[in-house]
């Protein structure tokens, strides 16, 4: 799997999450990339915003995967 392909992955994956589920990801993040974000900060972001960081996390993870 090329990482253009894996992208695509997280992108239509990300997509797919409600709002309660992209904070609920992101105040449970489960890779090694830590992130601390208050649950107040998370409530007020804008859907965008939350997908933006979700999938940034999740493509920073797996192209350190990848690495390895």
């Amino acid at each position: 799997m090329t990482s253009v392909d894996v992208y695509e992955s997280l992108i239509v994956e990300v997509a797919a999450l409600d709002r309660a589920s992209m904070i609920d990801r992101l105040a449970r993040f489960p890779g090694e990339l830590r992130l601390d974000f208050s649950d107040d900060y998370l409530h007020r972001c804008d859907n965008d915003r939350l997908r933006h960081i979700l999938l940034a996390a999740l493509w920073r993870c797996q192209m350190k995967r990848m690495d390895n």
